[in-house]
């Protein structure tokens, strides 16, 4: 894990941050587990199910290779011991802001053709037909708020994916009765929060990213999905061209 994709293992720091306490983006089929790595839980902690599961389909970790029983034994002592860092300290927990399990995307609405599925590779932009009305959905869930309560949800677009002060914020549509869809990390989840979006009112073979924006009831201010700080293939997976 070069950095390009989470866990972040090129530091030590890096490593830590994305494991202790940090929410699971990938899951299991039953949604099992909230965080990669929950000190003093090897049951509960998704790294430790990753390096020990003998499931062919979900696939141990690291791929191509397997730990020693004595590297494994290290890892579960290290959890089991409250997943101290560097400098013997351990974690707090912690209070997440709203994130998100995937995007799903039909023409004209649910019962219309998938979109989301012409992505080249899971993190390349969809491909949306031009001069037609595309319902993407976001799927966005909180520790505490159920989706439908969080506040803000509204929708921007760009050109630009670090750039979105000049985009007009638009009310995402808030569905109290989620859809349920496949979520491309795995398993079916729900959607409640959508947005229509008009190719014929945008530039062909032109890239767009999305961001949406939510606010809990744990925070005072708004989060933004994705935002500055979220690795680059966040922002591609958040786009679409139109062809």
């Amino acid at each position: 894990h070069d950095g390009a994709f989470e866990p972040d293992f090129r530091t030590v720091e890096s490593s830590y941050n994305t494991l202790v306490f940090h929410q699971v983006l990938k899951n299991d089929a039953q949604q099992s587990f909230t965080y990669r790595v929950v000190p003093g839980d090897t049951a509960n902690s998704w790294m430790h199910e990753r390096i020990t599961t003998d499931d062919p389909v979900l696939g141990r970790m690291p791929l191509y290779d397997t730990l020693s029983k004595a590297q494994i034994a290290r890892i579960e002592r290290w959890i089991m011991d409250g997943a101290k860092n560097a400098f013997d300290i351990a974690p707090t927990y912690p209070n997440p802001q709203p994130t998100f399990h995937g995007i799903v995307a039909y023409e004209n609405d649910i019962n219309g053709k998938r979109l989301d599925t012409t992505r080249a590779r899971i993190i390349d932009p969809m491909i949306f037909p031009e001069n037609t009305e595309v319902d993407v959905w976001f799927g966005i869930y909180d520790d505490k708020d159920l989706p439908p309560f969080l506040g803000d949800n509204t929708f921007r677009l760009s050109k630009n994916p670090y750039d979105f002060s000049q985009a007009t914020p638009e009310p995402l549509i808030v569905e109290f009765t989620p859809h349920n869809a496949p979520s491309p990390f795995g398993g079916i989840a729900p959607y409640f929060h959508h947005i229509k979006i008009n190719t014929g009112q945008l530039q062909k073979n032109t890239m767009y990213f999305m961001q949406v924006r939510v606010k809990d009831s744990d925070h005072s201010f708004s989060t933004a999905i994705p935002d500055a700080g979220s690795p680059i293939y966040l922002f591609t997976f958040f786009s679409f061209m139109i062809q």
